[in-house]
This record gives C-alpha cells, sequence and structure tokens, in this order.
C-alpha cells in the first residue's frame, strides 16, 4: 500500500515535491490566464477581476484546509484500517465542504443583495454580482477537487494532481479566450497575431464561465483517475460526528 507516512525522507520528496511543484505552478499559471483574458476585455475588466480576487482566494484557502485535514486524518485511517476508512473520512470531508460552500455562497449573496462593496466599485455592480454569482457554481466541484487532490497525496499519487492541473491549463487557455473574448478579436502569442475563430464575448462572465467548466472538468478528469469505486460504495458514507469532528480540528486552522 502506497502512502505518504510509508516512504523514507528522500522517496517522500522526490515523489510528492516535484509532481505537485509543478501541478502548483500551473495552478498560477491558470490565474495569470485570468487576468491577461481580462486584460484583452479592457482595463476596467482587469480592476473588476483584481477587487474580485480575495474573495476567490478566501475560497481557495477554505479548499486548501479541506485538503491537509483529509491528508492528515486520512492517512492515519488508511494505514490502520485501509482504503474504506479513507473513503468514509472523504465522504466527511464532502460534507464539511457542502456545510462551508453554503455559508459562502449565502454570505456572497448577501454581500450582493445589500451592496457591501467600495464606493468606488459601484459603477461597476452589474460585472461584480454576475462574476460572482457564476463563480458560486464552481465552489463545490473546486472544494471536491482539492477533497480528492487530498487522496492523490494519501495513495502517493502526486502525478494524478499534476495532470489534472496540466489538463485544467489547457482547457483554460482555449475556454476563456472562446467564453470571454469576441470572434475574430486579435490575440498575440509569442509576438505572431492570431484571430480567434469562435467567441461568445461574454466578458468577465465569460471568465467565470470558463472557470467552472474547467474546474468541474478537473473534477471529473482527478476522480477518475484515483477513486476505487469498489472500496467507495462497500465503505461507510453516513455523516459520522466523531470523524467529522476530528476532520473540523484539522481543516478549521489549516484553511486560516
Amino acid at each position: 500500500m502506497s502512502d505518504i507516512f510509508s516512504l523514507s525522507p528522500p522517496r517522500l520528496l522526490l515523489r510528492l515535491l516535484i509532481p505537485i511543484a509543478l501541478g502548483f505552478t500551473m495552478l498560477m499559471c491558470i490565474d495569470f490566464a485570468d487576468v491577461l483574458v481580462a486584460r484583452m476585455i479592457s482595463n476596467e475588466t482587469s480592476a473588476i477581476l483584481g477587487y474580485c480576487y480575495p474573495l476567490l482566494y478566501f475560497m481557495i484557502a477554505i479548499g486548501f484546509g479541506l485538503n491537509q485535514g483529509l491528508t492528515i486524518v486520512g492517512s492515519e485511517e488508511n494505514i490502520k484500517l485501509g482504503p474504506q476508512a479513507l473513503y468514509r473520512c472523504v465522504a466527511q470531508s464532502c460534507y464539511m465542504a457542502l456545510i462551508m460552500a453554503l455559508v459562502l455562497i449565502l454570505g456572497t449573496i448577501m454581500l450582493l443583495n445589500f451592496q457591501w462593496i467600495d464606493i468606488e466599485m459601484l459603477p461597476y455592480f452589474d460585472e461584480i454580482r454576475d462574476y460572482l454569482y457564476i463563480l458560486l457554481i464552481a465552489i463545490v466541484p473546486m472544494f471536491l477537487l482539492l477533497i480528492v487532490c487530498g487522496v492523490c497525496q494519501i495513495k502517493g499519487r502526486p502525478e494524478v494532481v499534476r495532470d489534472t492541473l496540466l489538463f485544467m491549463l489547457a482547457l483554460t487557455v482555449v475556454s476563456h479566450p472562446v467564453c470571454a473574448l469576441s470572434p475574430g478579436h486579435m490575440i498575440s502569442l509569442f509576438g505572431i497575431g492570431i484571430s480567434l475563430p469562435v467567441g461568445f464575448n461574454l466578458g468577465l462572465a465569460g471568465i467565470a464561465i470558463s472557470k467552472s467548466i474547467v474546474t468541474i472538468a478537473g473534477l471529473a478528469f482527478a476522480t477518475y483517475r484515483i477513486i476505487d469505486w469498489r472500496d467507495f460504495l462497500q465503505a461507510n458514507l453516513s455523516f459520522q460526528p466523531l470523524y467529522f469532528m476530528a476532520l473540523a480540528k484539522q481543516t478549521l486552522p489549516a484553511s486560516a
């Protein structure tokens, strides 16, 4: 059985560090693609995107907390009791993800309903509202994706994380311009001008739609690569308060 706690330190570094570092470099590139495409739309769109980024990274921080909580608790259960115990922890992490997503969604809706934004950004309120409402679609898939990445780490399969983020980056390069820009928009690639053949011209909302599509596709890709459905379906997936609290004790500090 491959597990992060069963490897020697040198093998652990080789097995985990390099693929995960490459993977999260790709994640940084995905965020850079957001900024690049927003700049192609207008300077105002770039400013709106930057204004919304703190909320986006708050969501990502919670997702990383779920990832770390599962990695800590799930690894121990996997060693002691096997893969079905691991998937029992995965189920509890999913319940926690749904609760946190609900809180974030309600909080964001309240923020937008009362227009609790800086007065300087009020002229762009419609664009901010549309971007955030669409982005809320991606919250649950993003949390679940980071939980699945935790399973990859526990099973000693960091290459799945790398491959998933590479797949997401490639999809982003295609879907962002198509969703956000208009047909015929000129894109400069390594000094070569390319006319975009297809585009829905949805602007900032298009970037949010693309991010949602990419996140859902990444979740499907990683799940297909790492989840053993036979063990998963045989595991006890009901809500279990003791496991839930054990995960919460690790997840909440990691999210902060």
